[in-house]
């Protein structure tokens, strides 16, 4: 799950909860590393938890000393001086384990001051028994919300209240099946996701950047 909560200036916090059951020695060797990317500029990452289950109920949490905050590797040939990654590394896991753990993200520096907005996937190249995008916001600034491909996975729970003078949302899925990954493909047309935002439409969102693409668009002698 993903519990956020957001203010009028744009900041917001992020908390992930992750807990995955391991039940292959590939999948051991792929959940045996956890690790959250932010941009040391605008964000800070927390590793608030991790650790290992075992069937019987024992925990061993994660080495103190086995917790690195690292520089983020270039993806796709592209370097970020600001990237960096907190990465934990979990021992002692074993098929039929589950790898528990949660980051804290926060956000100071917003993309667009007094906005805020996100993606949330409701369907992995893992199966899911639960997925859920939780929201916690001033009542001033409402979500705008839009579910795309919901037809394409389970189906999405969604609720919304107010509370004093903040509204909370929530979606939710159960029982997600896997998504098989095929050759070239797009999973931003494949996946069932939610975005939200503070912008109340694409028209008032569009104004704002042209205003700021203008002076990028004059013409000069040079």
């Amino acid at each position: 799950y993903q519990s956020v909560v957001y203010q009028p200036d744009g900041q917001f916090t992020n908390t992930m909860h992750t807990a995955k059951l391991v039940l292959t020695a590939e999948g051991k060797a792929e959940a045996s590393t956890v690790q959250m990317y932010y941009t040391k500029d605008a964000e800070k990452v927390e590793l608030l938890e991790a650790q290992v289950v075992k069937p019987d109920g024992t925990v061993i949490k994660v080495d103190p000393k086995d917790i690195q905050d690292v520089e983020q590797s270039g993806e796709m040939n592209i370097y970020d001086p600001q990237g960096r990654s907190v990465k934990a590394t979990l021992n002692g896991l074993a098929v039929g384990d589950v790898v528990d753990y949660t980051f804290k993200l926060t956000r100071m520096l917003p993309t667009r001051v007094g906005y805020f907005n996100d993606i949330f996937d409701f369907q992995s190249t893992e199966p899911m028994l639960e997925a859920s995008y939780a929201v916690d916001g001033p009542a001033t600034l409402p979500l705008t919300s839009q579910l795309y491909h919901q037809d394409r996975g389970s189906k999405i729970e969604t609720s919304k209240s107010k509370v004093g003078d903040r509204m909370h949302y929530t979606w939710r899925v159960h029982n997600a099946p896997q998504l098989v990954p095929e050759m070239a493909m797009d999973f931003s047309t494949e996946v069932p996701a939610l975005v939200v935002t503070t912008d109340p439409s694409w028209q008032h969102f569009s104004q704002w950047w042209a205003k700021l693409t203008e002076p990028q668009l004059e013409a000069t002698p040079e």
